[in-house]
């Protein structure tokens, strides 16, 4: 996917981006797209809070927001 969204940079699109990153993968991230301007914006909650929106959401698998 990383390649992927710096590939669509390359070609002039403007993108915003939803992604989950796991460990390790920013710096990959900040290398591939270092010749375009960057925003990032951290959403962070309390798992207790995250879990329970889980439950409520039919498209999410049980534990994935523990596991990120």
């Amino acid at each position: 996917m990383r390649h992927a969204i710096a590939a669509m940079a390359a070609q002039g699109n403007n993108l915003i981006v939803d992604n989950v990153l796991c460990d390790g993968e920013m710096p990959e991230y900040l290398r591939l797209l270092s010749d375009f301007d960057l925003s990032l914006v951290g959403v962070i909650a309390p798992l207790d809070i995250l879990e329970a929106r889980e439950i409520q959401r039919a498209d999410r698998l049980p534990g994935l927001s523990r596991w990120q």
